[in-house]
């Protein structure tokens, strides 16, 4: 199989979420998104467990960290995570512990891997109505027991009522 990609004037090409740059000695990756993209995530306010909520803002700081991109491109990328963030209710101050903690966990993750440890955890999955399964599930913080969670407003829920 064969990819055929057409460089534009500029010398780029974009490349799913990748904006690639041919330099005369080198090639600069930076962060690409459509014109029509829009910076809309589930709202700070809404009635979705945290884990749902922060999702989209894990994946652009995973993206952000993993990613071969200069520190231009990385300071502009996170302007762009942190006016999304700002514009569906989240404050500036949240985000930086949302990146400090996604960081710690890469480096933890990378720590176990290089030392061989790996460990096996099991699921359980929980309706989320509100805080108080919060309380619930935080039996479960440290056991081998990983929680996950739906929610209830889904299309076919509200259809069906």
């Amino acid at each position: 199989m064969k990819i055929k990609l057409t460089v534009e004037n500029n010398g780029c090409v974009s490349f799913l979420d990748l904006d690639i740059h041919w330099k005369p000695d080198r090639i600069e990756l930076g962060v690409y998104r459509k014109e029509t993209n829009t910076d809309i995530t589930i709202h700070n306010n809404s009635n979705h467990p945290h884990e749902h909520r922060n999702a989209a803002y894990r994946f652009y700081i995973n993206r952000l960290s993993t990613l071969p991109i200069t520190k231009t491109e990385k300071d502009k990328e996170w302007n762009v995570i942190l006016n999304t963030a700002h514009n569906n209710g989240f404050s500036t101050e949240d985000f930086n512990k949302l990146k400090l903690r996604i960081l710690t966990q890469q480096s933890k993750k990378l720590q176990e891997f290089t030392d061989g440890q790996t460990s096996k955890k099991g699921w359980a999955n929980f309706t989320y109505n509100g805080g108080y399964v919060r309380g619930i599930t935080n039996l479960f913080r440290n056991s081998q027991v990983q929680v996950a969670y739906r929610t209830i407003n889904t299309t076919f829920e509200i259809l069906t009522h």
